[in-house]
């Protein structure tokens, strides 16, 4: 009788064991000197698709330049108003020049080169808010100074707050991957400040560089914790060396080609992507455990035949096939997403997954067969230890409250119908950060002073056959109305654009404020716009207020929670933006179609993004799986059996993060497919050795369940625990999302494994299959 390919390639590995470790070696090599050159991602922004609404309004106008930047911020504090002296105007003003001359500053905005106007009769004239641009020499420049910021209206929370104990210089950052080396340059520069006046420095930039230092202190963290974790239980588990060992050797390979393959093909690590070196670790164990409980099951006592090795791996690798295959898929069903870092999370630890059951099924039993067999006291422990013992009295458990486990698998559907549309999304990038984090107080101080630096864009335009539409003395006019009534809702802390601009200025150069506005006053102001723009660098702010051709103007917007006094939180975000287009559609003059758009607004698009890929992902992988039971136990009845413990364990799930009131995010929502790929494993395992067990003794349904839970329970309850200790240390990550994705992948599988144990078996019962 012909032998099944996988029993050939398993008996090949064994006969030619020192090709296979060297080849093994070979490879591992290759994949570490790739490790060297992976990166870390941290900008959250970059998971936004580019065929997202507004990031496609942004491309299409040319758009760019308004959004394509990060910031850092740097506020002074003083008590009173306007109480800053010379000396530490000086100061502040010398720190503002260090960090301009910064290789990836752009722009800077401050207070002292702000542009401003005089009236000279029914003259403007454009100058800097402090003489020359310069920190004030005299006391009479410090007043002059104050007294600028203080009648400029567009001054007013952006350099100086509306209390006028708060200045600030807003710098512009080109986008890049790591910020730390312009970090450490910036607080050299910053340091000046320390102990002589109280100052808050915070902005997108510090943001970034600081979830870099988190996804890399985590990643290294995490990964001796899960090692550690991984090691004590295969000891505990099997107590020998080579099983502690042994697959720890397996897996920290697959864990490293997962690494060495991002990096080949050019990934970064990322918010999402950070996780794949624990779950490779963790998820890859399960293949060791099950093929050493075969191998400990089958132990012949002294032997020099290692042909036994090759039986024991043979009768175990349709489970380990069949296991890593669904728990791949899961992973794959990711695929169809629309957020390319969460493809490669689920391209990278695929590759992870594959690379520990290959080394499980070929490596570690070419590794054994060097050695000698198992001690009979060590097989021993494995068939009659207390886990085996424990089965046993869990199925009579089984046997005796069959229907009340049955009505509690009833209540937990129920209840999951009840609360499944409560589950919330987060986007809030500040909120994953620990509350106590010097970046995120320095920020909350900040948006206290100023409101808010979350910026919002709408764009006003009409067809290009209405020339000049915006220097009609009537349109100019509508429009200041509007924007009166958008800077009129309690969130939206500052505004600027053409219109109000030029209401400004023309009451500035009247001593009436009803002073009419004039076309010529409008294209007065459009050259004047143009002119600063070229000649000054805070100038620039007032780019794109106007087109060339006046047909089409920018509103800018800041927008915070005025309520608490802090920045924006998602739902917030979503309220402040549904009110604002309520005033669009109902008060924009005719002809004037508007458009709201900014990167705040992007993000609001991908928490729509996620709940589509969370249901899409979901629907996939359950597919996917189900076609993987069919194919393993050629029964659709069986393939929706083992669909069982999985649904259970996801129900679970969601009710835990409604009552939790724990927020799905661009990691979190990975859970759920992750845990349908790994939690049919189990159910497989199970009725496959059902099958086997009844087709083996023919006896009567109660017996089968009984010596199944025996047999099976072990490895599974081996496996789960491994893999749930070994994940819960995500949990201790400093990062939140990374932390919920932790809380959830463990309580899913451990909810799993619970349904495998304890509802697969009922259900079995029952249904007499």
């Amino acid at each position: 009788m012909k032998q099944p390919i996988a029993e050939r390639i398993i008996n090949f590995s064994v006969k030619h064991r020192l090709a296979i470790i060297l080849l093994t070696l070979l490879v591992s090599l290759f994949f570490f000197l790739q490790t060297l050159k992976i990166e870390i991602n941290p900008d959250v922004a970059s998971l936004i698709p580019p065929e997202e609404d507004v990031t496609q309004y942004i491309r299409e106008y040319g758009l760019e330049e308004q959004v394509n930047y990060e910031t850092l911020l740097l506020a002074l504090f003083s008590d009173r108003v306007r109480s800053f002296d010379l000396g530490e105007l000086a100061l502040f003003y010398e720190v503002i020049q260090d960090l301009k001359r910064l290789p990836r500053v752009i722009n800077t905005i401050e207070p002292f080169s702000l542009i401003t106007f005089q009236a000279q009769g029914r003259r403007l004239e454009p100058v800097p808010m402090s003489p020359q641009g310069k920190p004030p020499a005299t006391e009479e420049d410090r007043i002059l100074f104050f007294k600028n910021l203080e009648v400029t209206p567009y001054a007013e929370n952006l350099v100086i707050s509306k209390d006028g104990k708060a200045l600030m210089a807003i710098f512009q950052i080109e986008r890049a991957e790591d910020y730390k080396n312009f970090m450490e340059e910036v607080e050299i520069h910053v340091s000046k400040l320390e102990g002589k006046i109280p100052y808050a420095l915070s902005g997108s930039v510090p943001f970034l560089n600081k979830t870099t230092e988190y996804l890399s202190g985590d990643l290294s963290k995490l990964l001796l914790l899960v090692a550690g974790i991984i090691l004590l239980l295969y000891y505990l588990g099997f107590r020998s060396l080579r099983a502690v060992f042994l697959p720890f050797l397996i897996i920290a390979l697959g864990t490293l080609w997962s690494l060495g393959f991002m990096a080949f093909f050019g990934f970064s690590l990322t918010v999402i992507s950070i996780v794949t070196p624990p779950l490779v670790l963790s998820l890859g164990s399960s293949y060791c455990i099950h093929l050493l409980n075969q191998y400990y099951r089958e132990n012949p006592g002294f032997t020099k035949d290692s042909g036994w090795i090759t039986e024991a791996t043979t009768h175990i690798n349709k489970t380990i096939i069949f296991a890593s295959a669904t728990t791949i898929a899961g992973f794959l069903s990711l695929m169809a997403t629309s957020i390319r870092q969460t493809r490669i999370f689920a391209l990278s630890t695929s590759f992870g997954i594959l690379a520990c059951a290959l080394l499980s099924l070929f490596l570690l039993p070419a590794i054994l067969s060097f050695l000698p067999p198992p001690t009979l006291k060590q097989t021993s422990r494995i068939k009659e230890g207390i886990i085996s013992k424990s089965m046993s009295v869990l199925s009579r458990f089984i046997i005796h409250y069959n229907l009340y486990i049955l009505l509690f698998l009833a209540v937990i559907l129920i209840t999951f119908l009840a609360t499944l549309g409560k589950v919330t999304f987060n986007t809030d990038t500040i909120s994953y950060f620990p509350k106590r984090e010097p970046v995120v107080q320095d920020m909350h101080k900040i948006t206290r002073a100023f409101g808010g630096f979350d910026e919002v864009y709408i764009t006003l335009e009409v067809p290009p056959e209405e020339e000049n539409f915006f220097l009609q003395p009537e349109n100019i006019q509508n429009l200041i109305k509007l924007e009166e009534q958008i800077f009129s809702i309690p969130d939206v802390s500052y505004s600027l654009s053409f219109p109000s601009l030029l209401d400004y200025l023309n009451k500035l150069t009247s001593s009436s404020t009803q002073t009419p506005l004039t076309k010529g006053s409008a294209l007065l102001l459009s050259r004047y716009l143009g002119i600063l723009n070229t000649s000054s660098a805070s100038g620039s702010y007032f780019k794109s207020l106007v087109s060339e051709d006046h047909n089409r103007i920018i509103l800018k917007l800041r927008v915070y929670n005025s309520e608490e006094n802090r920045f924006m939180d998602e739902q917030r975000m979503r309220d402040v933006a549904e009110e604002i287009t309520k005033i669009l559609e109902t008060e924009t003059p005719e002809k004037v179609d508007s458009f709201l758009w900014g990167n705040a607004l992007r993000f609001l698009s991908l928490s729509r993004i996620m709940r589509k890929d969370l249901i899409l992902s979901i629907t996939l992988s359950i597919l996917v799986v189900f076609v993987f039971t069919l194919l393993a136990f050629r029964s659709v009845k069986f393939g929706l059996f083992a669909l069982i413990p999985l649904g259970s364990g996801v129900m679970i799930s969601f009710i835990l993060i409604v009552l939790a009131g724990i927020p799905l995010d661009m990691t979190t929502i990975m859970v759920f497919s992750i845990a349908i790929g790994v939690g049919v494993d189990d159910s497989i395992h199970f009725i496959l050795r059902y099958r086997e067990q009844k087709a083996l003794t023919g006896g009567d349904r109660d017996a089968v369940i009984s010596e199944t839970l025996v047999v099976t329970g072990r490895p599974i309850l081996l496996t789960s625990v491994s893999i749930v200790i070994g994940l819960v240390v995500l949990g201790f990550a400093s990062f939140k999302p990374i932390a919920y994705f932790g809380y959830l992948v463990v309580f899913t599988l451990t909810a799993t494994c619970v349904a495998t144990l304890l509802f697969l078996p009922a259900v079995l019962r029952i249904t007499r299959s």
